[in-house]
């Protein structure tokens, strides 16, 4: 195993970049291997993993990278059951520098992160994970290390193609699936982010937080209906996503400029003669 000079500098002494795995058998107990420490990121290209941290599982999609700190209660593994390959690319780093980078990234934006296609700490990423084995002077790859993490916080802390890409995901899903009992919690695990961090980058492209775009979408599909199915209010409620009549009744209050939405407009009659 390389060791880094006195464990203070950081190296990446070993990676791949487009790996694939269809197997099953493909799976990592964090646990289970060994007692020195190093961080792995794992980035999907293609299909999608399971990574474990402590008790919770998140999904790792394509443009997301899972950050692990080893040894830890955790792992990540091929989902069961998948059909398509999982296809990433992965990093191991070493020193102390590098398992305190990786605390803070997780503490902050969760152990699953975007990181954007044609940003430049996705194309230092690749550069190092295929130059791994012949990392050179390990001052100089101590750097090119640092300038890769340094890449990585710069692009999750300010508006980016990554953090807009992940808000375009959501707001897609949300749009298409507005009809179902969905929250933003269940959302960011489908997407494999925490809460937390969909509501940031989601603020950042929108103006507003999911909740708030799913009940502005769910008003807008409750405003049609009411207007034109000659529904009831709880059919109206029901058919756009939201618990009850009476759930429907408060938000469309909430949003709309006049009492209109009350109740069908009720068909013209002809005055008795």
């Amino acid at each position: 195993m390389r060791k880094t000079l006195g464990g203070c500098l950081l190296s990446a002494p070993f990676g791949e970049t487009h790996q694939s795995v269809t197997q099953a058998s493909y799976s990592y107990d964090n646990s289970r291997r060994g007692d020195e420490k190093f961080v792995i990121i794992q980035r999907t290209e293609e299909g999608e993993g399971v990574f474990r941290f402590g008790r919770k599982e998140w999904r790792v999609p394509a443009g997301m990278a899972f950050v692990a700190c080893v040894p830890e209660c955790g792992g990540y593994w091929y989902p069961r059951g998948a059909r398509d390959p999982w296809t990433f690319s992965w990093l191991n780093l070493y020193g102390e520098l590098a398992a305190s980078v990786a605390g803070f990234l997780r503490s902050v934006h969760g152990p699953v992160l975007p990181m954007a296609d044609g940003g430049a700490a996705v194309e230092m990423f690749f550069e190092l994970a295929r130059n791994a084995v012949r990392p050179g002077e390990p001052f100089a790859h101590a750097a090119e290390c640092f300038a890769f993490l340094c890449a990585w916080m710069r692009e999750l802390e300010a508006p980016s193609e990554g953090s807009s890409d992940l808000a375009a995901r959501a707001a897609s899903a949300l749009a298409i699936r507005y009809r179902e009992a969905i929250n933003v919690k269940s959302l960011a695990a489908q997407l494999g982010v925490s809460r937390e961090h969909l509501t940031r980058a989601f603020i950042r492209s929108h103006g507003c937080g999911p909740a708030e775009y799913l009940r502005a979408i769910r008003v807008r599909a409750a405003r049609r209906l009411l207007a034109t199915a000659g529904l009831s209010l709880k059919e109206t409620a029901l058919r756009c996503g939201f618990a009850s009549a009476r759930a429907m009744r408060l938000n469309l209050k909430a949003k709309a400029d006049d009492a209109a939405w009350a109740k069908p407009a009720r068909k013209a009659t002809r005055p008795r003669a």
